[in-house]
């Protein structure tokens, strides 16, 4: 994880943000890093330059990924926990898990799920992991069983299985799919 200090007036926008970060993103935290560490005036500015882009980057991976599940919502309650699943994808999260950590009826979670995202907290659950696993896959820095392990899946066929009943098309042939 990597937190932000800023000693200036930071926009709400920028504000306790957890941001997902993809391959190229990485790739641009590391050479940062590298720049951070030669500590000349040159590689500051370089670094400067290269913290701008990361922040504009991520923000704008975390502005497409998730507009369209989370623009809907407006239920305070229902945000954390939104958050919470976007931020344990490597686990295997169930409702009764969700229930007993934000201390909610069975029936209030199912409610607030229904009436923000028109799906089941199950259905929500599966639906983020598997446009994750999409963007995953599109990256090609990972392997499919890395991508399934990565988000809770203990079994490669199981994954594979639930892709292509997710999007009508295996995990593999989806690669395949894609441009080079």
């Amino acid at each position: 994880m990597i937190l932000f200090e800023m000693d200036i007036d930071t926009p709400d926008s920028l504000k306790n943000k957890i941001i997902f970060a993809s391959q190229p993103l990485r790739i641009e935290m590391k050479r940062f890093i590298n720049e951070i560490q030669l500590n000349t005036w040159l590689h500051q500015e370089m670094a400067l330059i290269l913290l701008q882009r990361i922040l504009i980057q991520a923000l704008w991976e975390q502005r497409s990924s998730k507009k369209e599940s989370r623009e809907l919502v407006t239920d305070d309650e229902l945000e954390p926990i939104l958050l919470y699943i976007e931020n344990h994808m490597d686990k295997d999260i169930s409702v009764e898990e969700l229930r007993r950590i934000f201390s909610v009826s069975r029936s209030s979670l199912q409610g607030m799920f229904r009436n923000a995202l028109d799906l089941t907290p199950k259905q929500y659950i599966a639906d983020v992991k598997m446009k994750r696993a999409k963007l995953l896959l599109q990256e090609h820095g990972y392997a499919i069983s890395e991508i399934a392990y990565q988000l809770g899946y203990h079994s490669l066929y199981y994954f594979s299985r639930k892709f292509k009943a997710y999007f009508g098309i295996s995990p593999s042939e989806y690669t395949k799919s894609l441009p080079q």
